[in-house]
């Protein structure tokens, strides 16, 4: 029955923007791009993190990079500054995706919190990830393993050189014609925020146009079991949204 549920996806449509999670990433379709926007926010401050992203097909690979702008507001300080490029590479296997990671600082120091170690804090280092997409009712499941090492200048609570584990999972269900229910949850360690849940909703008002928004709610951190042992409780929250063109 399991089998049945989780039989892998057909094809999809190469024109179609396919379906993702925020660390599980799009793979397939049309060349893209995207503009999104992550904010932690919390009592004393807050962190806002802005990506401009593009993607596209190379041959039988995927090519992709993102470039993020992070500025960090607090009540006796704001800093702002260019965080770190990622640059994706992926290749379309029988079962699923095999791509290979890589962060490389470029920026001035962006000491900004966000729910990833790599999100904008000085960081260097790549991983090998493995996704797989299944097929659940008339909507999406992609499932995601990954593993990288990272180095940064070793500033509490980011050790100067880790190994980073991600495993995660995201769905994507269509409710009607243009709009869908989106979901991911993740684990990750070593990672500031072990376990975040991710919900929201998108829109696609017309082909190769798509809005995303999402609340991610960082469980580990409330739970007092953050990688830096803050207090338990709901003392922040974020909130993500993203627009996507493809062409």
């Amino acid at each position: 029955a399991l089998t049945a549920l989780l039989a892998l996806a057909a094809d999809p449509d190469p024109t179609a923007l396919p379906p993702s999670g925020w660390s599980v990433r799009p793979v397939g379709g049309p060349t893209a791009t995207s503009l999104s926007v992550l904010a932690a926010l919390g009592g004393s401050g807050g962190t806002q993190i802005a990506v401009l992203a593009a993607r596209g097909p190379i041959g039988a690979w995927q090519l992709g990079a993102a470039v993020p702008f992070a500025a960090f507001r607090a009540p006796s300080t704001h800093e702002t500054g260019l965080a770190n490029l990622a640059v994706t590479l992926d290749r379309k296997l029988e079962k699923g995706t095999l791509g290979v990671e890589a962060l490389v600082h470029v920026g001035a120091s962006a000491w900004t919190w966000g729910y990833d170690a790599g999100d904008a804090w000085p960081t260097s280092g790549a991983a090998l990830a493995w996704q797989r997409p299944a097929r659940v009712g008339e909507g999406m499941v992609i499932l995601r393993s990954s593993f990288g090492l990272y180095r940064t200048p070793g500033i509490a609570p980011v050790p100067g050189v880790y190994g980073r584990l991600h495993l995660a999972a995201a769905g994507d269900h269509p409710v009607a014609h243009h709009l869908g229910l989106l979901w991911e949850g993740g684990f990750a360690w070593y990672d500031p925020s072990p376990l975040d849940l991710v919900l929201g909703g998108r829109v696609d008002p017309t082909d190769g146009v798509r809005v995303r928004t999402a609340f991610v709610l960082p469980l580990a951190i409330w739970m007092g079991a953050g990688a830096d042992q803050r207090s338990s409780g709901v003392r922040e929250i974020g909130w993500v949204t993203d627009l996507t063109l493809g062409f």
